[in-house]
């Protein structure tokens, strides 16, 4: 500080008392700069700052619109948007911060949202932002197989896919399952047959990685029989293991995984336990169909008879004598009701699909009977050479007493069923086809192998009987209500506004 004291002094007295002034002003020259330069940079983040918020906020916009579809369609899958992409009045933001324009549609068993969020206005924006959902029924059809009482295979059947009945399961003379049986209900599994992991079929394609399990809850237990993965007779808490006693038990089955068992295991391995508490499989209830004519907006539906709006209760006792005008050499994609006021299983009171050849997706639906030959029907096949659909549902509830002819079953065949899957090496090809019914369901006599699945209250399928599940039918419209969501893509937001993501 001496120093310059005594600088300043010799400075002064050199007549340079202006250097202090000179040194002020580029001090704060520098510090004005520093200033501006800290403030440009607030202002940017600031700004950079609110356009984020402005992006974020015009994508809660577009959200906004696909969850009032969601809510409007949930209540009725009828009604349209108030304000589509092709309109020219949005709907608005509570609070008035944002506009949107919202438009679904449905094709098949998928419904597609698209809505575009506007900040602060659609004639003004900032910002634009488009999204795309698709919502599609929650999957229902997992099994091969599905029975909500007693299933029997008999007589050299072939399933690919797992097996579920309710009450009691019995396979037969060089039955074979490849997949899993699950049998949750008061009785067991006789396994008079092979359940393995994987199988080749020149006929139906090859079944691979399936766990090869048999795993029951009533007192039947399993007996006899080939299983290639874990055996398990389980029991209700209510019953105290006991390795000796024959309820709940194991007897006669190759177990090539491993043996378990409320009761006695016979033969025994190694590595089995016997005597010990086993919950047996969950109960699955058969899926309930409910028939709503929204559910088909954007396909072909054909109601018999011609009544707006088709419903069941609205009946004509030529409703099935009509429908058997559609050619069945080549029956048109669509969606088919059929509501007969005197359904039976005479001639004028049934459906018959005997030689289906269907020229795209089909959906039949009725309180009829369905008949699908008794004398070496040609295939269900299909002209689109992409593949179709086929899901045949029969609301009749009959005595379930079948017999040659049909006796009163829900939905019969015999020498006559065979949904051509196409090459078994391509899944996407050929018929997949869901047969459903709350009645009883009853094939026999079946030579050629049919792809899809086969749901009933209860169900009888023998002699050479060949299934293989097909993923492409477990999601069907009209089997609950619950939608979920499969695809959320964000889409370039340019205008005119169009209605699907390109």
């Amino acid at each position: 500080m001496r120093r310059f004291l005594k600088v300043l002094a010799a400075r002064l007295h050199r007549g340079e008392d202006g250097f202090a002034l000179v040194t002020a002003m580029l001090v704060l020259s520098v510090m004005t700069m520093l200033m501006i330069v800290t403030l440009a940079a607030g202002n940017s983040a600031f700004t950079l700052s609110e356009r984020g918020s402005r992006w974020n906020k015009t994508l809660q916009v577009a959200e906004t619109g696909i969850d009032t579809a969601i809510t409007t369609i949930a209540q009725d899958r009828s009604v349209s948007s108030s304000c589509p992409l092709a309109g020219s009045t949005p709907c608005q933001m509570p609070g008035g911060k944002g506009e949107y324009f919202v438009t679904w549609a449905g094709t098949k068993n998928t419904i597609t949202i698209t809505s575009t969020g506007y900040y602060p206005s659609a004639t003004a924006p900032d910002f634009a932002r488009k999204i795309q959902v698709i919502l599609e029924p929650i999957p229902v059809f997992r099994y091969a197989i599905f029975s909500d009482d007693a299933l029997e295979m008999k007589n050299g059947a072939v399933v690919h896919g797992d097996v579920y009945a309710e009450n009691s399961f019995e396979m037969d003379n060089n039955t074979l399952v490849c997949g899993s049986v699950l049998v949750p209900g008061t009785s067991g599994a006789t396994i008079g047959g092979d359940v393995v992991k994987n199988h080749a079929s020149n006929t139906i394609g090859d079944c691979t990685d399936k766990e090869g399990d048999v795993w029951t809850g009533g007192a039947g237990g399993i007996t006899g029989g080939d299983v290639e993965g874990d055996s398990t007779a389980g029991c209700p808490t209510s019953f105290t293991p006991n390795g000796a006693s024959t309820t709940f038990d194991i007897n006669g089955t190759d177990t090539g995984g491993v043996a378990k068992a409320c009761g006695n295991i016979t033969p025994f391995g190694t590595g089995d336990v016997e005597g010990t508490h086993f919950d047996g499989p969950a109960s699955v209830d058969l899926p309930e169909f409910t028939w709503d004519p929204d559910n088909y907006a954007g396909q072909t539906l054909t109601c018999y008879p011609n009544s707006n709006p088709c419903t069941q209760s609205t009946t004509s006792a030529a409703a099935v004598e009509t429908f058997a005008a559609v050619p069945r050499s080549v029956m048109p994609a669509g969606v088919y009701a059929i509501w007969e006021a005197a359904p039976s299983h005479t001639a004028e009171g049934r459906i018959d699909l005997e030689g289906l050849n269907i020229g795209g997706d089909v959906t039949i639906v009725t309180n009829a009977p369905i008949y699908l030959g008794n004398a070496n029907a040609p295939a269900i096949t299909t002209t689109n050479a992409a593949g179709a659909t086929l899901v045949v549902v029969s609301l009749y509830a009959g005595s379930g007493q079948c017999s040659d002819g049909g006796g009163d079953c829900s939905i019969y065949a015999k020498n006559g069923l065979d949904v051509d899957g196409g090459d078994p090496d391509d899944p996407d090809d050929g018929v997949a086809g869901l047969f459903y019914t709350p009645g009883k369901m009853s094939f026999k006599n079946m030579g050629d192998p049919s792809s899809g699945a086969l749901y009933a209250g209860s169900f009888d399928a023998k002699n050479g009987f060949d299934m293989a599940y097909s993923e492409r039918i477990e999601r069907v419209l009209g089997f609950g209500q619950a939608l979920e969501q499969t695809l959320w893509v964000e889409c370039p937001a340019v205008d005119p506004q169009p209605t699907t993501c390109t």
